[in-house]
């Protein structure tokens, strides 16, 4: 790594334990490079959207280029877009790595979110707010200072994707911008079934999850294939 990032330049280096569940920082120290390399005095050379993916993420380039382009004209600012899901549900397995114990917010009782929290669930209602899908969303460079201030004041949890486009959002109130599942697979079977479909596969712009590598090469041949 330290190679690579002396030959590229091309690694944020930070200083915490590696780990899934520290993904939260992560994407934050994203945010902070992002506003450390392009402030807002040099906004006319920035660029115009920051695109959050996960290494396992096969990203059609053409495609996100021409969604961005399209995005430009229309929303160029307080855009938010991914894979929205929905009046989410609480996975409340102890043994999932997804697990979000009750006592986060039964044992809380501040900020008001967490207060929310307490009422929904004892409502039987989900607490969680609507969010995009970790593996690839995208902001637009306005929404990447908005996400980064704002989470200063939003006590932080280990998802990173409900954290920052959940929570973090509605303390700024955007709203978030919907792409279809067809444009951003995250499901291990409907990846496997676009891989094998070359015609889909040339429509995707995102595509996960693409391992071991081989997969991510089979994609990027084949969606470049005539």
């Amino acid at each position: 790594m330290t190679e690579e990032s002396e030959c590229h330049n091309d690694l944020i280096i930070d200083d915490f334990t590696e780990s899934y569940f520290r993904l939260t920082p992560k994407t934050l120290r994203i945010l902070k490079w992002y506003l450390q390399t392009y402030p807002a005095s040099q906004s006319q050379s920035s660029p115009n959207f920051l695109v959050k993916t996960d290494h396992d993420v096969f990203i059609n380039i053409p495609n996100l280029v021409a969604h961005l382009t399209s995005v430009a004209e229309r929303t160029p600012s307080n855009y938010l877009g991914g894979r929205v899901y929905s009046n989410p549900e609480l996975d409340l397995n102890p043994k999932s790595k997804f697990y979000f114990s009750p006592q986060f917010w039964l044992n809380s009782s501040t900020p008001m979110w967490v207060l929310k929290f307490k009422t929904h669930f004892r409502m039987g209602k989900s607490p969680l707010p609507d969010y995009v899908a970790g593996p690839c969303y995208i902001m637009s460079a306005d929404v990447v200072h908005l996400l980064y201030q704002a989470s200063f004041r939003t006590p932080m949890i280990i998802f990173e994707d409900a954290y920052l486009t959940g929570f973090v959002r509605n303390e700024v109130n955007l709203t978030l911008s919907h792409i279809s599942r067809t444009r951003i697979s995250i499901k291990l079977d409907k990846s496997r079934q676009i891989l094998e479909d070359t015609g889909k596969l040339k429509k995707v712009l995102a595509l996960h999850p693409a391992e071991p590598p081989e997969l991510m090469l089979q994609a990027f041949d084949k969606s470049f294939q005539s």
